[in-house]
């Protein structure tokens, strides 16, 4: 038995814990740390069972805790090198070769290790050089950390005010967000694809469509941080804390404590990452399916190999439930307000027209900046399959309705298939800033709606006119940003150029 703790195999623990601390530390705005015991619990017996594989073939503890060292590290390295290098593969039909041929690196590398020291005696003296290593890899990630954790305390939401009274004559409000949504005219002009039919679908249920509608903002964290204000963001232009100050700016809204005040009781449709968890809301309601944070963590692991299918059916179980549970929600017992972020029919692409999973896609060169959002006959898939959904959650909502209701359908920015640029043509703009814009109002209020909205108006005149707060309408301005990469985001001014458009 060793008794010296710098003996101990304190390496593998921790070449296995790097990936996590890492992928939490560049995601700390995202991820509330309760959610962090679970996926800290399986990096843990993974490498435990690593561990426990490497005892069993080799049978000598200081052997089997240096092999998988060597394996769990070269793991993370080659697939962060595949991940960097390599990303077209990602939902490809060569995705699988590219996370096997992950895997057999790491192993080659762990044999070659094996070989090279099967003959040294003593290999407990070696642990705590390669307890050191470990303990330094973990360094710069944890730095990292409780710089961002430190920073997100500066930026707490500010305690939940109490409701005011409520006027039981009040409508209920649905506000739904599909990211990347185009409008019907961008789908027609750049994709070959007549979505008329959804926007007649939508003018014979009531709604009023605004033809030329466009996003303020171009990034959803900077256009719901917008929208839910009912401000622009030029005091942000340029900032390097731009995502967490959006998402204190989303998380705690003006328009949330607007309805509140009123009366109204807050539900918020849970949908991953920056609105998986609003503390403003007096009820989230959650998916069943595995949190997205999770689903990262496990392809960075090597029992990531099989998680590709369960990560495609999570993405899918948590948008159907969601469009479900909003035509299903009672609403009847007093005024209430409803949100749901919708990401769908924005990346990744889980459905094909039928709502069944598509096939590995074959690769081709993508335009540059499109990323994920490629190729366009994928998403425009997935946007045929959403659409059908919507409409069956619209009619739901119709159906249920035991009070007035307004509904909201909007798009927070539209897609990117075509590609993002620090210097956008007129197409890169259209496709990126053109959204769906639907209001199902009442009639004074659709007298005050326009073909050339922009959401920074949407609950000004929804405000003004239930609350007579009297908020005159923003200008309707166009901030593009690109590409996507390009962080901080700086903001360019494309009004302009959008209006020489119609």
């Amino acid at each position: 038995m060793v008794k010296n703790p710098l003996r101990w195999p304190w390496a593998p623990f921790f070449f296995g814990i790097f990936p996590f601390l890492h992928l939490y530390s560049v995601n700390t705005v995202f991820v509330d740390k309760a959610t962090l015991v679970r996926p800290l619990l399986v990096v843990c017996l993974s490498t435990l069972l690593i561990v426990a594989v490497a005892w069993l073939l080799v049978r000598r503890p200081a052997m089997a805790a240096i092999l998988a060292s060597i394996f769990i590290f070269s793991f993370t390295v080659f697939s962060g090198a595949q991940a960097y290098w390599l990303a077209w593969m990602d939902d490809t039909a060569f995705a699988l070769a590219a996370r096997v041929g992950v895997g057999v690196c790491a192993c080659a590398m762990t044999v070659v290790a094996f070989f090279a020291l099967r003959r040294t005696p003593d290999l407990f003296r070696w642990m705590p050089a390669f307890n050191a290593a470990a303990a330094v890899l973990l360094l710069l990630p944890l730095i990292q950390t409780v710089s961002s954790v430190r920073h997100k305390r500066r930026q707490t939401v500010a305690p939940r005010e109490a409701a005011g009274p409520v006027d039981p004559s009040m409508p209920n409000i649905y506000y739904l967000v599909l990211d990347g949504y185009a409008r019907e005219d961008v789908l027609r002009d750049y994709f070959g694809y007549d979505n008329s039919g959804f926007t007649r679908f939508l003018e014979g249920h009531g709604f009023y469509v605004a033809p030329q509608s466009t996003s303020n903002y171009a990034y959803t964290l900077l256009s719901l941080a917008s929208t839910l204000n009912m401000g622009f963001l030029d005091d942000i232009n340029d900032r390097q804390d731009q995502m967490p100050e959006c998402l204190v700016r989303i998380r705690d809204n003006s328009v949330f404590r607007l309805f509140r005040k009123h009366g109204y009781f807050l539900v918020h449709f849970a949908s991953g990452w920056f609105t998986d968890n609003n503390p403003s809301a007096d009820r989230m309601i959650n998916s069943p399916s595995s949190d997205e944070f999770d689903l990262l963590l496990w392809r960075s692991l090597p029992l990531g190999l099989l998680m590709n299918h369960k990560a495609i059916n999570s993405r899918k179980s948590r948008l159907l439930s969601t469009l479900q549970g909003l035509g299903a929600l009672d609403t009847s017992s007093r005024p209430t307000f409803v949100f749901a972020h919708i990401i769908c029919p924005h990346p990744p692409f889980v459905f094909d027209r039928q709502g069944r999973t598509p096939p590995p896609k074959t690769y081709g060169p993508r335009p540059p900046g499109s990323r994920d959002w490629y190729p366009k006959e994928r998403y425009l898939d997935q946007l045929v399959f959403l659409t059908g959904e919507v409409e069956k959650t619209i009619l739901g909502i119709q159906k249920n309705a035991k009070r007035p209701t307004i509904i909201l359908v909007q798009s927070d920015h539209g897609p990117a298939c075509d590609g993002t640029s620090a210097h956008p043509n007129a197409m890169l703009i259209r496709e990126r800033m053109s959204v769906l814009d639907a209001f199902y109002v009442p009639p004074d209020i659709r007298a005050r709606l326009y073909p050339t909205m922009t959401p920074v108006n949407s609950f000004r005149i929804l405000s003004s006119s239930l609350f007579h707060t009297r908020l005159r309408l923003m200008p309707d301005r166009n901030y593009y940003s690109g590409p996507m990469d390009a962080l901080p985001y700086h903001f360019l001014d494309v009004t302009a150029r959008i209006a020489a458009q119609r």
